[in-house]
């Protein structure tokens, strides 16, 4: 069960003086090491399993803490010094089941409904249903389909800029960091409405849940009197431009209006010589539009 300890033991006929090392197999890769004679002679090839070095040795290995991925085919190895001989062991298959509580225990599941209560991410994962008639006697599995569990933003993304003020011809650089969720969020970044073009974006992962999404372009003359930039944070990604808020399980956005004003003349005296020059002075104004 979830939480529990686990004890597999290797069994061999093999005196330990003459044992070299034994190795354990989880599913076709080596989780675990003993090797006779080092310093520890213990070793843990795997972060996702709760090994016991401290009570494993080289008969038994001992998983705490249980998990749904310590589930799966083990077996051990046994090497022996000299001569030099290895020997797999038959797999054996470990399994850990959740608690009951998962289901719903009110009478809500069925033979066609499966209720389950309580989500956490855990239940993530691929369903599937198998019906079987009794006579004659005639199985039939479902398709499979995917159930993710998650967790939703809980603020909005954060639009930040590198500088306040702008000019025609500058490169526009602005980041939009979503909100933390789980799965993390997709970020769209949209100018006047429209979708931008993938090269114009760069992705910075901040956080293993949550994304920062650059937006780099130039800024010209067709950007005068005003633009809007909108990004968007949803789970699942982007679904398209008629798509409504509540086709997506999770949707944030954050928008800044920037308003280019258009550029000034200045002449100087022709008359003196002077070649005349234009300076161009651009004025852009950000405000946030919540949505």
């Amino acid at each position: 069960m979830l939480g529990d300890t686990a004890k597999l033991m290797c069994d061999y006929n093999v005196a330990y003086k003459d044992l070299y090392k034994v190795v354990w197999h989880q599913n076709n890769r080596k989780i675990y090491q003993y090797v006779k004679g080092r310093t520890p002679p213990q070793t843990s090839y795997v972060r996702n399993l709760h090994i016991d070095l401290n009570r494993s040795d080289s008969i038994n290995l001992v998983l705490k803490n249980a998990n749904f991925e310590m589930s799966g085919l083990y077996s051990c190895e046994v090497t022996t010094e000299s001569p030099i001989y290895s020997k797999p062991s038959d797999d054996i298959l470990l399994t850990v089941m959740g608690h009951c509580d998962k289901f719903d225990q009110l009478n809500r599941s069925d033979s066609i409904n499966l209720v389950l209560k309580n989500a956490n991410f855990e239940m993530s994962g691929l369903y599937s249903c198998e019906v079987t008639t009794e006579s004659p006697i005639y199985s039939k599995p479902s398709d499979d389909i995917l159930l993710t569990v998650m967790e939703s933003q809980k603020e909005d993304p954060q639009i930040t800029f590198r500088k306040p003020i702008y000019s025609v011809g500058d490169q526009l650089e602005v980041n939009c960091t979503s909100g933390m969720a789980t799965p993390t969020p997709d970020v769209t970044w949209l100018i006047n409405g429209k979708q931008v073009q993938n090269g114009l974006v760069k992705s910075y992962q901040q956080k293993p849940s949550s994304v920062t999404v650059q937006l780099s372009f130039q800024l010209t003359d067709e950007h005068l009197d005003e633009i809007n930039l909108t990004c968007m944070s949803t789970i699942p990604g982007f679904l398209g431009h008629g798509a409504s808020h509540k086709e997506y399980a999770d949707h944030r956005t954050q928008s800044v209006t920037v308003q280019v004003k258009a550029p000034v003349v200045v002449e100087k005296n022709a008359a003196r010589g002077v070649t005349p020059c234009v300076a161009t002075v651009t004025t852009i104004v950000l405000g946030v539009i919540l949505q």
